[in-house]
């Protein structure tokens, strides 16, 4: 826990410490950590962090286009 006794954590210190457990415990005993990523975005407070599920897709809406897909069909190429 020493890298959570950093003065910015001092009042999440709790929620980053579950935050690292369930990351951990999501890897089901492969114990490949580059598996966790970690996205930093500007803007909002420590407490806003949280442990997504699934793949984070980070895009930005073209003028003209729509903002919203229903049942869209998604393929994921990691090359």
């Amino acid at each position: 826990m020493t890298t959570l006794s950093s003065k910015l954590l001092k009042s999440e210190r709790e929620q980053f410490a579950q935050l690292a457990v369930d990351a951990v415990l999501r890897l089901k005993g492969t114990g490949n950590m580059d598996y966790i990523k970690i996205i930093k975005k500007p803007g909002g407070t420590l407490g806003d962090s949280y442990l997504a599920d699934g793949l984070v897709l980070q895009k930005t809406i073209a003028t003209g286009c729509e903002r919203s897909k229903v049942n869209p069909k998604v393929m994921v190429a990691n090359t």
